[in-house]
């Protein structure tokens, strides 16, 4: 129980009631329960008050009747629970449960609002043979402050194993969220977040934040996920109408690939103009496109591609496939490959030291114009892998990919 002088936490199996104040230390005390069916008899046998007397639990009674009258719920993944065993017989324990509750007390917020992969209203999930595990969750954007840009974004995404490969609003970078497509400036507008480069003040907090609404689901599959989205000025004029894929493609043991390709048309009625900080004057800036914010852990990842190795030797070059092998927080190791695929090979924007990101460049060092009624199409491929690969096991792995991409996608 949340209020403006504290919080309230009841320990449902222990009878632990804890009250935290602001300043103060938290006070904890015990109140044993009585069972409300040992009350209700008593009521009948001795005129006991009730504890729960039938006007006090028409709420609780309205949410009971609410999930009565739901759809059908939809099963939890065999992935995303255990089947446990021991003398009190077979139970099964949901994966993340315990952790689940407590974040959703803690912000007041649905299961599927935090994005726990067995809740997702919408995710690209494993074949059923696989465990139909959530890999890549969507989020929409709701609640992202402003300043932010919100704008619908991938998180989180996970290899086979569980290992998280995503970020979302981390502590350094606020605007980053997970794997989707952020431009940093669409003719003055900011579709990325956070601060803008000017040439004669520097890195500036501006009123000139877009973002990306949702329109319609084109494709909604477990395997395949299709939307169409129109980008907003700050005063709501739609300057783009975007088209998106997200889709999952099985490779091979302990690797999926996921595409990511997207379909821009500006409808502003006036030439667009696609720039970056680095059009705007910040040299080795030039991000906005796709956009992968990978988790912090406590080593830098391993950044590496075909004959280049390194965050200096691939930031701005077109390499064919530009790989970051890292760990989650929790030590989970986890390779990315990501390949474009396509008539255009945008300059690949990478940070490792600073922080875990890899993205494509649509204006690396030059602004790209786009007229009216004309289109920007993009697609980047994923390949998702448990452990962390060597460069030639990467190398590899790209070999038997390759035949796949040239195949067109949905969106190429």
């Amino acid at each position: 129980m949340h209020g403006t002088a504290g919080r309230l936490t009841v320990a449902y199996k222990t009878d632990t009631l804890t009250l935290e104040r602001p300043g103060r230390a938290p006070v904890s005390t015990v109140h044993p329960c009585t069972g409300l069916l040992e009350n209700l008899v008593a009521h009948l046998r001795s005129d006991a008050p009730l504890l729960c007397p039938p006007d006090s639990v028409t709420g609780f009674m309205s949410v009971m009747e609410a999930v009565r009258l739901a759809p059908e719920p939809r099963p939890i993944p065999p992935a995303d629970q255990s089947v446990l065993s021991d003398e009190n017989g077979i139970r099964r324990v949901v994966t993340g449960v315990e952790e689940a509750v407590a974040a959703s007390a803690e912000h007041v917020a649905l299961y599927s609002e935090l994005g726990v992969p067995w809740a997702a209203r919408r995710a690209l999930r494993a074949a059923e043979d696989a465990g139909g595990a959530a890999l890549a969750v969507h989020r929409d954007g709701a609640g992202i402050d402003p300043k932010l840009s919100p704008r619908p974004y991938l998180h989180p995404v996970r290899t086979f194993a569980g290992a998280t490969v995503t970020e979302e609003m981390p502590d350094d970078h606020l605007h980053h969220l997970g794997a989707g497509v952020a431009v940093a400036d669409v003719s003055g507008v900011s579709f990325w977040g956070g601060r803008t480069f000017t040439r004669d003040r520097g890195s500036v907090l501006l009123p000139n934040h877009g973002r990306q609404e949702h329109v319609a689901w084109l494709g909604d599959e477990d395997g395949l996920l299709v939307e169409e989205l129109s980008w907003l000025s700050p005063k709501g004029a739609e300057l783009i109408r975007e088209e998106r894929t997200a889709a999952r493609i099985d490779v091979e043991a302990g690797t999926w690939a996921l595409e990511l390709a997207t379909r821009l048309r500006n409808t502003s009625g006036e030439e667009l103009v696609i720039g970056s900080q680095a059009t705007n004057g910040r040299p080795g800036a030039g991000y906005g496109g796709f956009f992968w914010r990978a988790p912090v852990s406590e080593t830098v990842p391993h950044c590496f591609g075909p004959g280049l190795d390194g965050e200096h030797a691939l930031h701005g070059s077109t390499a064919e496939w530009l790989a970051m092998a890292g760990s989650s927080p929790r030590g989970e190791p986890w390779t990315l490959c990501f390949l474009q695929s396509g008539p255009v090979r945008d300059p690949w924007f990478l940070r490792a030291a600073e922080y875990p990101g890899v993205g494509t460049a649509l204006a690396w060092d030059r602004p790209l114009p786009v007229p009216a009624g004309q289109e920007v199409r993009r697609r980047l491929v994923v390949l998702v892998s448990d452990g962390v690969l060597a460069p030639e096991a990467v190398a590899g792995l790209v070999d038997r990919f390759r035949p796949l991409l040239s195949e067109p996608g949905p969106a190429c």
